[in-house]
């Protein structure tokens, strides 16, 4: 991957990582976030928001077999190499969403998630972007 934001090489497609159901796309998500039908599993389910190239989700992944991890990523390349990286390192228990965590966390069943991650959030420091923060503090 070069480093330069945005330019990332994936080693499988996006129809490949969508089609082995690691990738999903705001488009494909409509109402409840079955999580149980995701997951094909009932294990406690962990929510991270922003995962940007994944390197938290695959580190907490292999360590926590016995927990499910759910990514929000916003940014398409981030969210495709994401589950490109998830793809590689064989991780069954790990689901990447490319959309807005703003429109997934109400489709998330109440009392679903065993955990929230959510690791260096874009500041949005102009008070004209204050409706784009995802933590709002007063």
């Amino acid at each position: 991957m070069r480093s330069r934001a945005g330019k990332v090489h994936l080693k499988s497609s996006p129809a490949e990582l969508i089609a082995a159901g690691l990738l999903l796309c705001q488009a494909d998500l409509s109402g409840r976030i079955d999580l149980t039908a995701i997951f094909s599993n009932h294990l406690p389910v962990e929510l991270e928001i922003g995962p940007g190239k994944g390197a938290f989700v695959l580190e907490r992944a292999s360590n926590r077999p016995e927990v499910n991890i759910l990514a929000v990523e916003w940014a398409r390349p981030c969210a495709y190499y994401t589950a490109d990286r998830v793809h590689r390192a064989g991780l069954r228990n790990v689901r990447v969403i490319h959309a807005d965590a703003t429109v997934v966390l109400p489709m998330l069943p109440p009392a679903s998630i065993q955990r929230l991650h959510v690791y260096f959030p874009d500041p949005w420091p102009k008070y004209r972007h204050r409706h784009r923060r995802l933590i709002k503090v007063p």
